[in-house]
């Protein structure tokens, strides 16, 4: 027996699938779905009646032929989709969906980029800023992997980011974004895994994924953050943006290359929540406790309010470093419902030394 969805119940399974998941009701648009060009997935859907032109092997080509405002959706069918070029996803209100399940960790070795990818849209070309621009609003991505560069591979010093965010009311559910992979993108205080930019804010992010720590070398550039906080105050400074049970991951050596950082003192504005966040560095032996989890690179106040709720951080000395907090001079203002003590944004509790085999 076959447990197949036949042709004429395809379409009603997946709109009431697709309304529940993204909580739209009513309100779906044309669904398109994105397939390795002559793979299985693909197969499947043409035998469940899907026409071929709302299958796409592009993220591109797809992108382009969604609808703004009518919350169309586009599904990614499991397999690794190498592109080449930024997808520049414009449109509000439309979202992208993967159909690889709730885990969006995914391996991508040196030699075998995307061995098990899940569902992963990835670049390594030289010179793509970003695997995916979002400037739309009130887009979501779920169960998706974004990741620009690879070890040992093509991605440049202009390979900013997996996910650049220029978009507000966006929101993200099991996403993994990773950048600062090859030794061009290590060596670039620029590069970041995402990038939240001018003209966002109000970003929702869920139970997803930030950084690396297993797929490229160990960052180096001073103030290097995998979380990039990129606005320079004018248009409004991206304000209430929230993480749950979000884990930030990277690797390090290098004592000032902080996991979340300001490039402008007004960078960001009103409420930045953590909550239930985890923030691990991986450095050989615990040899090196980075100085802080949030930094910033110009001088003056930086007045973000983070509020940490129930977060947890390894392999960090404090939740900002003592040099960017003195008496509020240059610093985050950190509040918290977890103890924070001593000079400077409280201490993180971290090995000093190791033992056994």
């Amino acid at each position: 027996m076959s447990y197949r969805i036949k042709k004429r119940d395809l379409k009603p399974y997946v709109l009431q699938w697709l309304s529940t998941k993204l909580e739209l009701g009513l309100g779906i648009g044309k669904i398109l779905y994105l397939a390795t060009s002559g793979g299985e997935y693909e197969a499947n859907l043409l035998d469940a009646g899907v026409p071929s032109s709302e299958i796409f092997s592009s993220l591109v080509a797809a992108e382009d032929d969604l609808t703004a405002n009518k919350n169309d959706v586009l599904c990614v069918t499991p397999g690794l989709y190498t592109e080449t070029a930024t997808t520049d996803w414009d449109k509000d209100h439309t979202h992208l969906v993967g159909l690889g399940g709730p885990n969006a960790m995914g391996r991508q070795a040196t030699s075998t980029v995307g061995a098990r990818a899940n569902c992963m849209i990835y670049t390594d070309t030289n010179g793509v800023d970003y695997t995916i621009h979002l400037s739309g609003d009130c887009c979501q991505f779920h169960n998706i992997q974004l990741v620009n560069g690879t070890s040992g591979g093509s991605a440049g010093a202009t390979n900013y980011g997996a996910l650049g965010i220029a978009g507000y009311g966006n929101y993200f559910k099991h996403v993994l974004a990773r950048g600062i992979s090859t030794a061009a993108q290590i060596a670039t205080g620029a590069c970041c895994s995402v990038e939240i930019m001018e003209g966002s804010g109000e970003l929702l992010f869920e139970d997803s994924i930030i950084g690396q720590n297993n797929y490229g070398g160990a960052r180096t550039v001073e103030m290097q953050g995998h979380l990039k906080v990129s606005c320079a105050g004018d248009p409004p400074s991206p304000s209430n943006v929230i993480f749950d049970r979000t884990l930030f991951l990277s690797r390090s050596e290098t004592a000032t290359t902080h996991m979340v950082m300001w490039y402008n003192i007004l960078g960001s504005d009103r409420l930045w929540l953590f909550r239930e966040c985890v923030f691990d560095n991986m450095s050989a032996n615990h040899g090196v406790a980075i100085n802080g989890v949030f930094g910033h690179v110009a001088p003056g106040v930086q007045s973000t309010n983070l509020r940490l709720v129930r977060c947890s951080a390894s392999g960090y000395a404090r939740w900002v470093h003592t040099g960017e907090n003195t008496d509020g001079v240059a610093g985050s203002w950190i509040m918290a419902d977890m103890p924070i003590t001593g000079a400077g944004g409280g201490l993180v509790r971290t090995p000093t030394a190791t033992t056994g085999s």
